[in-house]
């Protein structure tokens, strides 16, 4: 019986009121407070969703101010779906594979990589389409010219602030599931205005 109550006696130099008194709900604690936290834990979104949604989301950002300045939200709509569509086929893919390239490269290298990248395809997809569809869009080839030059070279630009912050925030913004759904709920809703816009034929409004 002695033996047993040494860890409980003070010694010389000891203070009484801070003996370790035996606790068997120790571990069971600890384990009960694991449990909390792990269902506390929000799952972070995969690294591609977040970059598809910021990649979209910043290039339509980039695109609102020309109708917004023009006065012509019917402008935006009616670029919205193409931008979207252009980004979820062809920007999405391509930056997920150059991603894999530029991870494991030195820091700077995947930034430049990204806006490169970016403003080639945007640049490419403005020149095809308009070029694809200038019939339908343009009367005269004059009018062709002058906005398939300055379209492109806008869509460059958007298109490489958009590769560029995809590279960049996707796993700042992963964390955060909740705020990925509403921009991407934000891209779906813009996504079918624009469509009903251009079927409509209110876009040009």
């Amino acid at each position: 019986m002695a033996k047993d109550d040494d860890g409980l006696t003070a010694r010389p130099g000891e203070d009484p009121y801070e003996l370790e008194w035996p606790d068997d709900a120790k571990d069971q604690r600890a384990a009960e407070r694991e449990a909390v936290a792990a269902a506390g834990a929000v799952k972070p979104v995969s690294r591609g969703l977040a970059a598809l949604v910021i990649g979209v989301g910043l290039t339509l950002l980039c695109v609102l101010p020309l109708g917004v300045i023009g006065g012509q939200i019917g402008f935006f709509l009616a670029v919205a779906a193409p931008v979207i569509l252009g980004g979820v086929l062809v920007a999405w893919p391509t930056g997920l594979l150059l991603d894999r390239v530029v991870r494991r490269m030195p820091t700077g290298v995947g930034e430049i990589a990204f806006v490169l990248l970016g403003g080639a395809v945007g640049y490419g997809l403005t020149w095809g389409g308009l070029t694809l569809f200038q019939e339908a869009l343009f009367a005269s080839a004059q009018d062709l010219e002058i906005v398939r030059s300055q379209g492109s070279i806008f869509m460059m630009t958007a298109t490489a602030v958009g590769f560029l912050g995809a590279y960049m925030l996707a796993d700042k913004i992963r964390p955060f599931p909740k705020q990925v759904m509403i921009i991407g709920g934000f891209i779906v809703v813009m996504f079918v205005a624009s469509v009903a816009a251009n079927l409509f034929g209110t876009g040009g409004a």
